[in-house]
């Protein structure tokens, strides 16, 4: 049992608590090891923050991890119990024998279990191998995410730079001049941005400037106006 004035061999735990003692009843009733009572026996070589820090950010990937693979599955399991077939989506309005569907079924492995679709889908995944694409029959998806992937970076990054150049000269005016109408209006302007949905605003731009106006191309990136909308 503890003593006051006698010796204590927790005493050099001190460290983050400000150089004050720290007694074994304290550990008992702290038994998180990220509580800072714990985090007293140095590491050499390692910074006492460090260890820690590591070591949530270990247990998030992991937890990170664990959501990806459930909701992969979840995911899976709902476009099983969706009605129809993708063999449909492929051959559209073709009239195609019994056997001929079949065929297709066995050639994409529609008529396996599930749990073997979903495996095979995801061993091909880790690998890289993402299938070919039942829109544009033949064509890998791998190239069609490469195709798509440099213009969409470019998109990206000019919004980027687009809304920090915006945001930050509003936000410091903003609090320089706190509550002020212009105050307000940034905090309207900002509430309304987040509320409607990105994909809404496009399509408004889209039917307003180009479909109306006629001042912006709907598509395509050939000129500077065509990364407007």
């Amino acid at each position: 049992m503890y003593r006051p004035g006698a010796a204590n061999p927790f005493r050099d735990w001190a460290g983050s608590a400000g150089g004050q003692e720290v007694r074994p009843d304290t550990i008992a009733a702290n038994p998180s090891p990220f509580h800072p009572v714990h985090q007293r026996v140095p590491v050499p070589g390692v910074s006492p923050r460090v260890v820690p820090m590591l070591s949530y950010i270990i247990n998030r990937l992991f937890q990170g991890a664990i959501v990806v693979v459930l909701v992969s599955i979840l995911t899976f399991l709902v476009m099983q119990a969706v009605p129809g077939s993708p063999v449909d989506l492929m051959i559209g309005k073709q009239k195609v024998s019994i056997e001929q569907r079949k065929a297709i079924e066995h050639k994409w492995g529609f008529d396996r279990p599930w749990y073997d679709q979903y495996f095979t889908w995801a061993g091909n995944l880790v690998t890289g191998n993402m299938g070919e694409s039942v829109v544009r029959t033949g064509e890998p998806v791998s190239s069609m995410i490469k195709n798509a992937a440099l213009m969409t970076l470019r998109l990206n990054v000019l919004s980027f730079f687009i809304s920090i150049v915006i945001a930050i000269p509003i936000g410091m005016l903003a609090a320089i001049k706190r509550y002020s109408w212009f105050d307000y209006g940034s905090m309207l302007g900002a509430t309304i941005g987040v509320t409607i949905p990105n994909y809404w605003i496009a399509l408004m731009g889209i039917v307003l400037f180009s479909v109306k106006l006629g001042w912006l191309p709907p598509y395509g990136a050939d000129s500077w106006k065509s990364y407007i909308l």
